[in-house]
């Protein structure tokens, strides 16, 4: 489930819940590759951003787009210090081999993306695990909120 909030004050709160866990086992989210001579995206990484966590953030980009365009549009382009919230639910095998800024970085950037905000203005980060109840319950909750900050002079 995704929902976005626009406060009056010009605030922005993402949330997203239950969404899939990244794949276990990839400790290099970024490859070289020598036939491209670049960097790229770890391939497994990259069908779970393709095939799980994009379409699930697309089936409600068209709500959040006719209820909060605007919205969404100024947080993108005005500055915003953005406070973001993980909440991780891990099978219980796991709970202890899997390393938080492993979990995080790539569905952070997914997610990111998505809005249209970059993670450089992130200021503040909170992440947690805990064991899942349940297989049904694996996965991770997010939640962005964008603060505009003011510019200088006192000007927003």
């Amino acid at each position: 489930m995704l929902s976005l909030i626009a406060t009056s004050t010009g605030h922005i709160v993402f949330a997203a819940h239950h969404l899939p866990l990244p794949p276990a086992g990839v400790n290099h989210q970024y490859v070289w590759n020598a036939l491209k001579r670049r960097v790229v995206l770890n391939p497994d990484l990259a069908r779970y951003g393709a095939r799980e966590l994009q379409p699930l953030l697309h089936s409600a980009w068209s709500v959040i787009r006719a209820n909060h365009q605007d919205a969404l549009a100024s947080a993108q382009q005005r500055a915003a210090d953005l406070h973001v919230s993980i909440q991780w639910r891990l099978p219980r095998r796991m709970l202890y081999r899997r390393d938080l800024d492993g979990l995080g970085k790539y569905p952070l950037d997914c997610v990111c993306g998505f809005l249209g905000l970059t993670d450089a203005r992130i200021v503040e980060l909170h992440q947690s695990k805990a064991a899942a109840e349940s297989r049904v319950r694996e996965g991770f909750d997010i939640t962005i909120v964008a603060l505009h900050v003011p510019r200088e002079g006192g000007a927003a």
